[in-house]
């Protein structure tokens, strides 16, 4: 049983380095939301089309947005202000991601390109370009020294300071949508049209281990849990966890809501959150020593407004699930009798 956090596009869903807060997005609009009250903390709007991407900064001051609007913008996420605008894509901006020292940004277009930006400065510093149709994601690895980007049927290995491609990751049969590195950056974890994930050798460009299901994976991110022993893979309506070494599927999480398009775990992996195609934002707590994952939620904002106006929409975030708290820990404190019976 799944209980909701908060209402928005359902698209995605991520947390802050702390855990503490999470940032989600409605249409052109990016919400910071506190994790622990639900309340809405910062709405950052200023983007003209919707928003395909949002990420905090490896201090969590900022949060990074790429739109439709051929944009990436930076955000101060204690006051809500706009820090900066990275402009010089021609196309749809699809993702943004800060490097892990927060000095570099990586964003990749439909434009062809991926774009390496001064986070502070706005200053472009490298150009990244390769003979496919668009570009859908780009992220750096865990040092910094390195891009994984995705676009056609394969993912592609950069040097982040010299713009150098080094790795071709080839498998799959159809779009390669994302990638992301373990948290060691000895492995590359990507999801495909094809309807696998694959997991390759960093540095060799080999396949590790496939993931396959009937079901349709497709454009969803898939990543590693920050101790790299697990895999998460939004399949449908349920979030599959999978020991990374092993590829045995450890729990399935049931949202039995519409299709899953965002599933991260917290920065200390005892929570998942996931984004799903009905607007709704849930937060699921993990308990290793239960025999099952035990899910439950916290707290309910739920947009009423249909309008075109930001302000119009943002004045109808509301808190309407107290009883749901309430919920929450009684169930909490019953699996906890449990646990020790």
């Amino acid at each position: 049983m799944g209980v909701v956090l908060a209402n928005s596009s359902g698209l995605l869903a991520k947390f802050n380095p702390t855990g503490s807060e999470i940032v989600t997005t409605y249409d052109e609009i990016a919400i910071v939301i506190d994790v622990k009250t639900g309340k809405l903390l910062k709405a950052l709007q200023g983007h003209k089309k919707h928003i395909n991407s949002a990420n905090f900064s490896p201090s969590g001051d900022s949060v990074v947005t790429a739109s439709d609007d051929k944009t990436v913008r930076i955000w101060d996420t204690k006051t809500g202000s706009l820090l900066s605008v990275l402009e010089g894509h021609t196309g749809n901006v699809n993702s943004a991601n800060f490097s892990p020292n927060g000095e570099k940004i990586a964003t990749a277009s439909d434009d062809k390109t991926v774009r390496i930006w001064n986070a502070k400065t706005g200053v472009l510093l490298n150009v990244l370009q390769e003979d496919i149709d668009a570009f859908s994601s780009a992220d750096f690895s865990p040092d910094g020294t390195k891009i994984i980007t995705t676009g056609d049927k394969n993912a592609y290995l950069w040097e982040s300071d010299t713009g150098k491609k080094l790795t071709i990751f080839k498998g799959h049969s159809a779009l390669v949508s994302s990638a992301s590195f373990s948290p060691d950056g000895t492995k590359v974890i990507t999801a495909s049209w094809d309807k696998s994930v694959r997991v390759w050798d960093s540095n060799t460009g080999n396949s590790l281990s496939i993931f396959r299901g009937q079901s349709t994976i497709t454009v969803v991110p898939v990543s590693f849990s920050p101790d790299g022993t697990k895999i998460i893979i939004p399949r449908d309506n349920a979030v599959y966890i999978y020991d990374s070494n092993m590829g045995k599927i450890i729990t399935v999480i049931e949202v039995d809501t519409e299709d899953v398009n965002s599933a991260n775990f917290s920065p200390d992996g005892t929570k998942i959150i996931t984004a799903s195609s009905d607007g709704t934002i849930r937060i699921w707590l993990i308990f290793p020593t239960l025999e099952a994952t035990v899910t439950y939620a916290k707290t309910l904002l739920t947009p009423r407004a249909t309008g075109e106006e930001g302000e119009e929409k943002l004045e109808n975030f509301r808190l309407t699930c107290t009883e749901r708290k309430r919920f929450f820990l009684e169930e909490l404190e019953r699996c906890k009798g449990i646990e020790t019976n």
